[in-house]
């Protein structure tokens, strides 16, 4: 994948280099980041930039540090967590159901499609930012 502009291509040659790093245990003639993305963040050899960029691309218009996308992250993860059942997730954040399912919808409009479509990412997206929080410039609160 090409990032634009001069921080793109840095961000692309970094994404570069942990592909790599993952090329002799991935059987395939060509390694495309997109394929081995995932396996480069769970062994923890993205650099700092390139999984913010994850982040960023992955959660579209749900990152952001405003006390609503906050809101509508939260419900979202525990909505995964639960099995996509708005009753246990109400109940796990004292909610009514419907609330859950319209925080759902609402989450789903920022991120331009249904929340099972990229369903892995999404998850992992969620837990990085939950975890490692969000900066305003972009980045993630641990880059700091």
């Amino acid at each position: 994948m090409c990032h634009p502009g001069v921080a793109g291509f840095r961000l692309t040659h970094l994404e570069a280099i942990a592909a790599l790093a993952v090329a002799e245990h991935y059987d395939a003639p060509v390694i495309r980041y997109e394929d081995v993305e995932i396996a480069c963040l769970a062994a923890g050899i993205l650099s700092d930039d390139a999984r913010a960029a994850f982040v960023r691309r992955e959660l579209g218009g749900l990152v952001g540090s405003d006390q609503a996308t906050q809101r509508l992250r939260d419900t979202l993860r525990a909505y995964l967590k639960q099995g996509g059942d708005a009753t246990a997730t109400g109940e796990l954040l004292r909610l009514h159901a419907n609330t859950v399912r319209y925080r759902i919808r609402q989450a789903e409009q920022r991120l331009g499609h249904g929340i099972n479509q990229r369903r892995v990412q999404l998850e992992l997206a969620l837990e990085v930012i939950c975890v490692l929080g969000y900066r305003g410039d972009g980045g993630l609160a641990e880059d700091d």
